[in-house]
Order: structure tokens, then sequence, then C-alpha cells
């Protein structure tokens, strides 16, 4: 019987790419604000990521076909499965799902999936309209897995049968669906409504022991599906972003580490890190945060030939040889708003925020002392679009000024000035 169903099942077989439905709807205000995507190693199972793709974007490295392995790139994996285009890019949700201990290789929409093995996480990308919640008292109940019918919504009942299960998620599309829900820590006991999505086939499904079900091994199959809640909270706004990947457009930036994380991720050094380093567990080594999270600054550093792991604060790094950036952070120091050079300073240190930029300037590097200071920072690569703290030096004055348009700011020429301004980078 179990092989007829694997015949049946092969019929609907559904391609590499196949993409996952977001669980929350969006408004436009939230997608208009959404940050651009970097990878997907942060998301806990079930979280969801808005963020923003460029049109024509860098093809970088993915692994696996849906869910995608943590460390590949969002915006990629979005492309591969369908849900944008390289041409036009566009907002997608990055959707948390359980690390496998294998990924398979595949090519879809021009994209190849590379082949990996055990990672900690993973993601499926969406778009980001979402299905509304539905009480669970009118889905009907979930029964046999109804591939055509994907992405749907069913209801576990209490103490629903669990029946026989295959794999850790993804599972074979023939496992029982409650079974795997309860697995998943989607439903307790107690039961509930849930969302099933298609996932690809695997060549091969490894069974484990979670929330008191035990699921079995098996070898290749050709249908698969996912368990989750029906509607997960929309991403909560905040003053500072989360520490996700590295931000490379800007010389430091401020991002957020949420109380108890930053214990689990692999870091590389012991300061300065590998900017593939996680972020959140390299502040709680370097002690710029603790158990309780908190913002931190992060600063860019150049590349080492050498970076040496220690043990400090509960984290354990690693050792690694050359690579071409670095990172450090520090806990955040509350700075006044940038405005113009304080009269008489010979350096200076203040915030620019988000969308800052629009302010006269002279100059190209050195600027005139009297040039706005986050305009002049965004010309010189000082931050990026999101704003940040600077670290600004008084130098002396030149007999001339040539203006240039650099990261999006235009600066203007200017003759002799007595003073002038540069930003350290240090």
């Amino acid at each position: 019987m179990r092989y007829f169903i694997l015949f049946l099942l092969a019929l609907s077989f559904a391609p590499f790419g196949t993409s996952a439905e977001a669980q929350s709807a969006y408004t436009q205000a939230q997608i208009d604000a959404a940050e651009k995507c970097g990878d997907g190693r942060d998301l806990e199972e079930g979280a969801e990521l808005l963020c923003t793709c460029k049109a024509k974007g860098f093809d970088r490295f993915i692994w696996g076909t849906g869910p995608y392995s943590g460390h590949s790139d969002v915006c990629t994996a979005a492309r591969h499965a369908g849900v944008i285009t390289k041409e036009d890019g566009g907002a997608v949700v990055a959707i948390g799902r359980p690390g496998q201990k294998r990924y398979e290789e595949g090519e879809a929409n021009g994209i190849k999936g590379r082949s990996w093995l055990s990672f900690r996480t993973s993601f499926d990308v969406a778009s980001p309209s979402g299905a509304s919640a539905v009480a669970a008292a009118d889905l009907p109940n979930c029964g046999a897995f109804a591939p055509n019918d994907a992405p749907y919504q069913c209801n576990c009942p209490a103490d629903a049968a669990t029946g026989s299960v295959w794999g850790s998620g993804p599972y074979t599309g023939d496992s029982n669906i409650c079974g795997a829900a309860r697995h998943a820590g989607v439903v307790s006991a107690a039961g509930g409504g849930i969302t099933v999505t298609l996932e690809p086939g695997q060549t091969a499904y490894q069974g484990s022991d979670a929330n008191g079900i035990a699921t079995r091994d098996w070898g290749s199959y050709d249908q698969s599906f996912m368990v989750r809640p029906i509607q997960a909270e929309a991403p909560a706004s905040a003053d500072v972003a989360l520490c996700s990947s590295l931000k490379t457009d800007a010389a430091s930036y401020d991002c957020a580490c949420p109380a108890g994380q930053g214990n689990g991720g692999s870091v590389w050094g012991s300061g300065p890190f590998t900017g593939d380093s996680d972020i959140c567990s390299a502040a709680r080594h370097s002690g710029a945060v603790g158990e309780d999270g908190g913002v931190i600054t992060i600063t860019l550093e150049p590349g080492q030939a050498k970076y040496e792991g220690s043990k400090a604060n509960g984290v354990t790094t690693s050792g690694w040889g050359s690579y071409e950036q670095s990172f450090m952070p520090a806990k955040a120091v509350a700075a006044d708003p940038c405005s113009v050079l304080p009269s008489g300073a010979t350096n200076h240190s203040c915030s620019c925020a988000a969308g800052s930029g629009g302010g006269q300037v002279w100059g190209s590097g050195p600027y005139t002392a009297d040039s706005d200071i986050c305009t002049a920072a965004l010309h010189a690569g000082a931050i990026g679009a999101g704003g940040g703290m600077v670290s600004i030096l008084v130098v002396p004055g030149l007999q001339s000024y040539a203006g240039s348009a650099a990261n999006g700011a235009q600066t203007s020429d200017w003759d002799a000035f007595d003073s002038s301004i540069v930003f350290n980078r240090n």
C-alpha cells in the first residue's frame, strides 16, 4: 500500500523551486520599509523575516532547493523558487524551518541550489501577501496529505491519532499530518489549526524524537510536506533593526541582539571576527552584550590573514585562516544627532538617522568644516541609507574643494576654507 501511495504522489511531483506561503499578511507600509535581505541563518523555526531584494542583484550561493540551508542567500533562494525575478526584484518573506541533515542540489529558474550536509537552520521563501487567520473550529479535520490542494489549512483534533511519520521536517508525503504537527511543535495534544505546505521530495529522511513523537528514517520519497501555525505575528517594528548578516555599506552601524540570543551561532576569531560570523554570538563573546541582549555598534575592520579562536563569556569561537572582511562589536553608546561641527571642535562623534543626507556639502573628502555632516558621511561611504554613528576629525583647510556625486549624494565646489572634516574609520 505504501508503494502504491508513493506512485500516486509521484504523478503530482512538484518541480524544484516550489515556494511556501507567508503566514502573515503585510501592509504596503511594512513592505516599503523592509530592509535589504541577507542570509537566513538567524531565523528560528516558524519565524518570518520580511526583506527586499533589488532588481538585477547578484546571484550568490544557495544550498538546497527548499527548504534552503540557513547560510544561503535569501534573494538568490527567492529567485530560485520563482517568488521574484532577477529583472524586477521585490519584497520577499523568509520563513524559518528546522535544520536539515542534508540539502539536495537542484536547478530552477536559471539558478542552481547546491548540495550540502547538515546545517542548524533552514528557511523557505514566500511572497509578502499571507493568509489570514481561520478559526480551527471552522476548518476540516486533517486527513491524508492532499498535495494538489497545498498550501491548505486543516484542524488537528485534541488527542488526534498520531500515526506513522517519516522524517523530521520536511516529512514524507504519506506521513500522518497531525503526528508531524505534534513532532514539529506546531500543536500540542490539545490540537489546533495548522497550515500544510507542499515541499520537494528528498533522497533521505532522518527520524528523530521531539515533543513526545518519535519519527522514523526513510530513503527517497517523491513528495514532502511541512506543517506550521496558521498565523504568526508580524515582525515587530523597532528603532534598531535586529542583527543579521554583516552590512558592508557603512563603516559602522547599530543593530539589536534579542535576549537569549548569541550562544549558538558559529564565530571565527576573538576580535576582530570574520565577516560571516554570527554577530550576536560574537557580541556575547566580546562582552558587548549579555544574556539580556541589547543594542550594539558594529564597526567594519580589514580582513585578517589569520583568526584565533578562544572561549569567553560562555561562547567558544573557532580559528580560521585568511578572510577578506572582519568586524568588531561594541556596546552602543547614545550619541547626539549630527548637525554641523561644533565651534572649536577638533574631533566629534554623533549619530545620523536613517534617511539623512539632504544638506549642503562642499568638497569630496576632505569636506569644508561647515558642510552637513550626515550628507558628507553618506557621500564618503561612512554610513549608508540606514544611518549610523560617525566619528569626525578636523584637518587643515584646502585652497579649493571639488564637488562630485557618490553613494547617492551630490556635493559642490568651493574655494579656500580655513578647516576641513574627514571621517575616522579606525
